[in-house]
């Protein structure tokens, strides 16, 4: 039977309390009180896992925030969530909506609670899975964002560059940016701060802070990150070659698609015409608006060759 409150010392409670403190430097999430509901939760062996953003900054009032700003955030922040779940996954789809699993598997569900001088909303897995399981989606996808703020905060003296930023909206895609313009955009216009922590009974308390400074930063280079572009090879039937230099290819999972290429390019496909399927290596240029979400896709050839006369 796990031991009450009352069969501990004060020193032994203390020290508990003090096991689950993270520096305020990298997680403000939690408050003093909310330390202490969680070491009184361990020594009663109950569990737990929670996720709290906690508010801070431009507030109306000390126990206040404006519904608009508060649901734009964190409804960003749940897209994002999402959106990197689904390029941990590698099943970011090239329109539409994620997967319905990847949904599921990444939802929070939320109940608002207040401290002084800030505004915190607690909110649980939807799914009942441990959260910091290494299966676990939402665990994962919650550790990139950490890191990803963490760099944006991470001051230049100390390694914190541009770069590292970018490296890591490359790696998550032109998705994920668009929600991140909208999350740090929404965070810098109000004024706002943001500190997102993760507790689960027995470890200790994890998280990262985003300023408005830092959401300025974010913001800027997540609007750049809402293009990109990558080498690919791409197979289909020549339906037009163009003075122009502009090719239309009929392409089985793309459907007909307009290719820019160069001088060279043109006879090889102008041979193709009508006669052979061809292999095109192209640069596609992925673009969502970050306003509006639309997507949009350029192409430019490097290299092209008629099928059969390669095999």
């Amino acid at each position: 039977m796990p031991e009450t409150p009352a069969s501990r010392t004060t020193d032994e409670l203390l020290r508990i309390l003090d096991s689950r403190r993270v520096p305020r430097s990298q997680n403000a999430a939690f408050t003093i009180d909310d330390l202490s509901s969680m070491a009184m939760l361990d020594t009663l062996g109950e569990t737990y896992e929670v996720v709290q953003a906690r508010f801070t900054g431009a507030l109306p009032a000390a126990h206040a925030i404006g519904v608009r700003e508060a649901t734009t955030i964190l409804g960003a922040l749940q897209e994002v969530l999402s959106e990197v779940g689904a390029a941990l996954r590698d099943q970011s789809p090239k329109r539409g909506p994620l997967p319905a699993d990847i949904l599921a598997e990444t939802e929070l569900q939320l109940s608002p609670q207040v401290a002084p001088g800030s505004v915190i909303f607690a909110m649980s897995p939807a799914r009942d899975e441990a959260l910091f399981d290494a299966s676990t989606l939402l665990g994962d996808a919650l550790a990139e964002v950490f890191e990803l703020f963490d760099q944006v905060e991470l001051p230049a003296s100390s390694g914190g560059t541009p770069d590292t930023v970018s490296d890591s909206l490359r790696r998550f895609g032109p998705r994920t940016a668009r929600q991140l313009v909208r999350f740090a955009g929404a965070l810098k216009e109000h004024s706002l701060n943001l500190d997102v922590g993760i507790a689960r009974s027995g470890s200790r308390p994890k998280g990262s802070r985003i300023t408005t400074s830092g959401a300025g930063f974010l913001e800027s280079l997540a609007e750049n990150a809402t293009k990109r572009t990558n080498e690919v090879e791409i197979v289909g039937e020549v339906h037009n070659v163009g003075r122009d230099h502009r090719y239309k290819i009929d392409t089985a999972d793309r459907g007909r698609i307009t290719v820019r290429g160069i001088d060279a390019l043109t006879d090889v496909l102008q041979a193709a015409l009508r006669h052979s399927p061809v292999r095109l290596t192209v640069l596609e240029t992925e673009s969502i608006n970050s306003a509006t979400g639309a997507v949009s896709y350029t192409f430019e050839a490097l290299r092209a060759e008629a099928i059969e006369a390669a095999e």
